[in-house]
């Protein structure tokens, strides 16, 4: 990473946490994306950790965080498991950083008061009132082994596949990360972010955001969505977005789900920015 990255734990709550620290100055958290981890980050931590103390968490069942049981612990669990993990540690007011799933945690964080002063959403789920036909098919367990054992099988090559296929219309050239995200599901059986997404699609668990809930974000809030994002539809976040008090959207033309990897020179510039600082 070229920075120096300190690794700690914590216990809060019954839930032992696990995340890394880099750099001095005011405190972005970042909040990773389905059952990803800590190190799709490792880019932006480099850059933001010049100005600011950067946390990038392994979410609760996630990496060497604790195991939880994502088809007994709710969304909204989740969310309080954060909460608590700021509060404890008293991160807050913090910037938030969150991508996929760990978007939706933050904006659901930015209705708790108090606790945070900036949010940036990449690819947020929360906005559509369902998923898209393709995932709605992962509530079926059968379907979800099928494509983790024989689709999308154990291998560099078919997390690579995994990656593009279900999330982009682009390629994901950053090896590190292909590498990272294989050996960490290789670590944890069961852990695939496929599998994550049956029990939050089977639980039919409400996680869109109301209009009045939006109206109630007072913090400034910065979105960044892909044109071409199977999971996310960028045509419904106008209207959507018009809600926030202090809202900016940006679209990346040529970017699916993982844009900070699509576009990351301009994914930089665009949150550095929004910050108040330049590259």
């Amino acid at each position: 990473m070229g920075i120096k990255v300190e690794e700690r734990f914590v216990a809060i709550e019954g839930i032992t946490f696990h995340y890394v620290m880099a750099g001095s100055g005011p405190r972005v958290l970042l909040l990773h994306g389905s059952t990803v981890g800590w190190g799709q980050w490792y880019r932006t931590m480099a850059i933001l950790a010049e100005k600011y103390q950067v946390i990038a968490l392994d979410l609760p069942g996630v990496g060497r965080s604790s195991v939880i049981d994502f088809a007994t612990v709710s969304s909204e669990q989740i969310v309080n498991y954060v909460a608590s993990f700021i509060t404890a540690l008293e991160f807050g007011p913090c910037i938030v950083i969150g991508h996929s799933f760990g978007a939706w945690i933050a904006l659901r964080l930015a209705l708790k008061k108090a606790i945070i002063s900036r949010l940036i959403l990449i690819s947020p789920l929360g906005f559509a009132d369902s998923f898209p036909w393709q995932q709605k098919l992962l509530r079926y367990k059968l379907f979800v082994r099928f494509l983790t054992t024989v689709v999308f099988r154990s291998s560099i090559e078919h997390t690579r596949r995994f990656l593009e296929d279900p999330l982009e219309n682009t390629a994901v050239s950053d090896q590190t990360f292909i590498r990272y995200v294989h050996e960490y599901w290789q670590e944890r059986p069961g852990s695939h972010a496929l599998w994550f997404m049956h029990e939050l699609i089977r639980r039919g668990e409400p996680i869109q955001f109301s209009s009045t809930e939006l109206k109630s974000v007072s913090v400034p809030c910065l979105v960044l969505s892909g044109e071409k994002d199977l999971l996310v539809d960028f045509k419904i976040l106008p209207e959507r977005l018009s809600h926030l008090q202090k809202g900016e959207w940006q679209l990346y033309s040529n970017a699916g789900h993982l844009l900070f990897w699509d576009d990351a020179k301009r994914f930089h510039n665009d949150i550095v920015n929004f910050l108040g600082g330049t590259l």
